[in-house]
């Protein structure tokens, strides 16, 4: 299809013209942003548009629908009224008149049940307040849409940042996602930008949610908030990198079916200023393809301090290369962790302690991560009291089967990596960064690329 010399009611925000382009080249179509974006007129406009050129079923969705009110009804049939269009609209639903293709509107659930009847000839489903569709609404609606070009066009202000739709789609290959919001808006009204710039002045939190678009840090329990995982992408350090270049590989031994061997690589940037550079996974379950593969990424890498999972199957791997001393790598356990007066906390256990260190470090803009599966893996990391009010990260197991999340694989290889950082004065007192020795101060310092690594993991920081 192309779309060539629009009509006038078909006037869109240029942020909003990709959809229009390149229509056919994607499957689902993800428009998120705040308030006044214009991301319901523009496509209820495009729809009207199609409806006109060519015989389609077109629905309107959304979770629940208490009256057709609610639903992107209103909006079209408002349109159709001022550009006096060739629709006839009915009291549930709107055809056009010549190429007869119709407009219905349904919550897909009813009472409790889904309400799907219909959809599988949809051609266009569009489904507005889409924050609100659930992984189980969405499970039965994606493979209910059969028609080979068949489109979902998804509107949405995100609430929660693990939002269903937006955790499904955001980086899917067939879907193309557009953020927009209020001022990328020619359209929006005066007004409504006054009360933008209101809202802003009163509570910038309220700003952030309803008028860019933000998700609301809606759950107490979540270690990380979305704003501290956007910033550590952006860091900038302004050192000699050439007077640093100390290296840490944090290597997470898969246990169960499902779970991933990560490996996670940290290079460190100025005093205390570190930087992932690598990740690297592997699903075999062998323990010398693992034992290889841990080896290898430190003949390649040559990390001053490797740190290796020895809870459960890793302990095998542990074994394998410490036999070897020159190879020899840190013993990571998930053991109780001792109070410590410096951090003026308690954690229930090591793993814990680290991965607030991972916190603090973002907060002090001292670790720059950008790898997005790494990412992912913190967005989802909760923590809990126990009963003597100590904090613990939930566990693996607990993150599978209360909220529905896969194991933090790449996460826990990075905060293995991070729990060894502190001991990188006790390798040697200075490195220089991938230059060759002559170019070096310690060149001619007899200790110089010498160390022995701790025989087990303290959580130094």
């Amino acid at each position: 299809m192309s779309v060539i010399n629009l009509p006038a009611f078909c006037n869109l925000p240029d942020k909003l013209m990709p959809m229009i382009e390149r229509f056919n080249e994607f499957r689902y179509f993800m428009l998120e942003g705040g308030r006044g974006g214009g991301k319901s007129q523009g496509v209820v406009r495009f729809a009207l548009y199609l409806a006109e050129q060519l015989e389609l079923r077109i629905c309107g969705g959304r979770e629940t629908q208490n009256s057709i009110e609610e639903s992107i009804y209103t909006l079209a049939r408002d349109v159709i009224n001022d550009y006096d269009l060739n629709f006839e609209v009915q009291a549930s639903k709107i055809i056009h008149r010549v190429t007869g293709t119709p407009f219905t509107f349904k919550g897909f659930r009813e009472q409790g049940a889904w309400n799907i009847k219909g959809l599988e000839g949809v051609d266009l489903l569009i489904i507005d307040e889409a924050q609100a569709i659930t992984k189980r609404t969405l499970d039965v609606i994606i493979p209910t849409i059969r028609k080979e070009n068949a489109k979902i066009i998804f509107m949405m202000n995100r609430y929660l940042r693990n939002d269903a739709v937006y955790k499904e789609f955001a980086d899917r290959p067939d879907c193309l996602h557009i953020h927009l919001n209020y001022f990328d808006n020619p359209f929006c009204s005066g007004a409504l930008r006054k009360e933008a710039e209101i809202c802003k002045a009163k509570d910038d939190r309220d700003y952030q949610h309803i008028w860019l678009g933000n998700p609301l840090e809606e759950a107490d329990d979540f270690l990380f908030t979305a704003k501290e995982l956007d910033n550590t992408q952006t860091f900038e350090f302004y050192y000699n990198e050439a007077s640093f270049g100390h290296r840490v590989m944090g290597v997470d031994i898969a246990r169960y079916g499902q779970d991933d061997s990560v490996a996670v690589v940290l290079e460190q940037k100025g005093p205390d200023q570190w930087e992932q550079i690598h990740r690297e996974k592997w699903s075999k379950r062998d323990l010398m393809d693992s034992v290889g593969r841990v080896l290898d990424l430190k003949m390649r890498f040559k990390p001053d301090i490797s740190v290796v999972d020895c809870d459960g199957i890793g302990a095998g791997v542990c074994d394998r290369i410490n036999q070897e001393k020159e190879d020899s790598v840190v013993e990571y356990h998930n053991l109780p962790a001792k109070s410590d007066e410096d951090w003026g906390k308690n954690f229930g256990n090591n793993r814990t302690k680290d991965y607030y260190t991972i916190k603090d470090m973002i907060q002090l803009s001292r670790l720059r991560i950008k790898d997005i599966a790494i990412l992912k893996d913190l967005e989802e990391i909760r923590f809990e009291y126990s009963n003597r009010n100590v904090k613990r990260i939930v566990s693996k197991e607990k993150m599978k089967t209360k909220h529905n999340v896969g194991s933090p694989d790449h996460s826990d290889a990075l905060a293995m990596a991070i729990s060894e950082i502190g001991n990188i004065s006790k390798v040697y007192e200075k490195k220089t960064h991938q230059l060759p020795e002559y170019a070096s101060d310690d060149a001619f310092d007899g200790n110089y690329g010498k160390h022995s690594v701790l025989p087990q993991h303290t959580g130094g920081w």
